[in-house]
């Protein structure tokens, strides 16, 4: 199965400055506007709070649209979920050998780690897009570059 696709500013591989310039442009017109960034209508507070943690965090990285909102909400849904699970088992040891919750805290478990890949929030990823702002700022900085 082929990666997806990613911003052109998190890229690591080489592009040339106009298709870079195109790619950027293309990035502009789908994103969308960041003026109205809010929360699913079915988040309780807790996720709420969750998703308002998520968009503070994520707007200086200048990732976020407002056609993330629905992501951001399932992120924070499954979030508080897997909390709740977490919980459970803190409370009450025995629930380690509950299937049913270990299936299901495995299942949260995947989902937050793939929107937590998806907003860049994984080490990795702040490390590769910290050094592809540390090139960019280097490239407008030195006049040979």
């Amino acid at each position: 199965m082929a990666r997806p696709s990613k911003a052109v500013d998190v890229m690591s591989s080489h592009l040339t400055i106009a298709e870079k310039k195109d790619r950027k442009e293309q990035e502009q017109k789908l994103k969308g506007g960041t003026d109205n960034i809010t929360p699913s209508y079915y988040l309780i507070d807790r996720q709420k709070e969750v998703f308002q943690w998520l968009v503070t965090e994520l707007e200086g990285a200048d990732i976020l649209s407002n056609l993330d909102a629905p992501s951001l909400s399932a992120f924070a849904f499954a979030q508080v979920q897997l909390e709740h699970c977490n919980d459970m088992i803190n409370r009450n040891p025995d629930n380690l050998w509950d299937k049913q919750l270990m299936a299901s805290r495995e299942k949260l478990v995947k989902e937050v780690q793939r929107y937590t890949n998806e907003f860049c929030m994984s080490p990795q990823s702040r490390a590769k897009m910290g050094n592809l702002n540390i090139l960019a700022g280097q490239k407008e900085t030195d006049p040979l570059l």
